[in-house]
């Protein structure tokens, strides 16, 4: 409803030449190509959309073990994962936002457009293959750094580094300090899906349980969606509403992307602290446990 009345867009374009034939003094000629055009925000909601679909199916595996079944067996394979087909979600929806993301600040080039897409959808692919892996197998650990170190960070780096580079070396103007805020934010939210995966693959603490990395996945998903998508929504409202490009609506988009920054992050924080919280009182009452054990033993052995 809030885009209804934004009808500004961006066009990507191939950078096609042609030769110059009888010159002395040029080579080649650009002949640019307009490949197609989209409003703004449409991709930032169409990520939401593709995100809601998802987790709709997700509660269908939960409740319909029919479901889970199908989607195991046709659509995934079957893998040592909890829910293998996040990572069709992932590769979705946050190749998506990282393509349209660098296209929004700019960079129109419609065939980095495509490999910032397949960079993507290959980046979260090695986070599959990862949880086919065996930490206790020698070679799969070596596996493991191979695509977590080589493929993945390449993949990753690189992409950031266009991005940061676009934002920082370009003349922002007074939005500046909109761009530069969003940096911090959108790299934890992104990172933060490696942690897990690291996490579970090398079995540390609840994250051996598939299940309890599973509820990290969704509760990710669920808060970078959401974060991310008015961090970005928000930015680009306040910058065309400042400058009297599309109408007022009376927000306030500077505590909107506050509020999208600190709420999702102190949620996922909170959970953190719960979840060790429980871990440890857990693991106390074990060893409290097992040392009442041992006490009765020690004395049924004495008599």
């Amino acid at each position: 409803m809030l885009n209804r009345d934004v009808v500004q867009t961006q066009t990507l374009v191939a950078p096609l030449f042609a030769y110059v034939r009888n010159s002395s003094s040029i080579y080649l000629v650009t002949h640019p190509r307009d490949m197609f055009t989209f409003h703004i925000f449409w991709p930032s909601i169409a990520v939401e959309f593709v995100t809601a679909c998802f987790h709709l199916m997700y509660l269908g595996m939960i409740l319909e073990p029919k479901v889970d079944t199908f989607v195991r067996t046709h659509v995934v394979g079957r893998t040592s994962s909890r829910n293998a087909l996040r990572w069709i979600e992932y590769s979705i929806t946050a190749s998506m936002m990282s393509a349209f993301g660098l296209v929004l600040m700019g960079e129109t080039d419609f065939y980095l457009f495509l490999k910032q897409l397949s960079d993507g959808v290959a980046l979260q692919f090695v986070g599959y293959v990862i949880e086919l892996l065996d930490c206790d197998d020698a070679r799969d650990r070596r596996l493991f750094d191979i695509l977590w170190w080589v493929i993945g960070s390449n993949l990753n780096l690189v992409n950031v580094g266009i991005l940061l580079y676009q934002i920082f070396a370009s003349e922002l103007g007074s939005n500046a300090h909109v761009f530069y805020e969003n940096v911090v934010p959108f790299a934890l939210w992104f990172n933060t899906f490696g942690i897990v995966a690291q996490l579970t693959f090398r079995r540390w603490r609840q994250f051996a349980d598939p299940n309890f990395s599973e509820k990290y996945y969704i509760v990710l998903s669920l808060s970078t969606k959401v974060a991310v998508f008015w961090l970005g929504f928000g930015s680009y409202r306040q910058i065309l509403e400042s400058d009297d490009s599309i109408p007022r609506t009376g927000v306030d988009w500077s505590a909107v992307r506050y509020s999208a920054i600190t709420i999702p992050a102190c949620f996922l924080l909170g959970y953190v602290a719960h979840d060790t919280w429980e871990w440890r009182r857990t693991t106390h009452s074990a060893l409290e446990n097992a040392s009442k054990s041992h006490d009765d033993d020690d004395d049924m052995s004495r008599e």
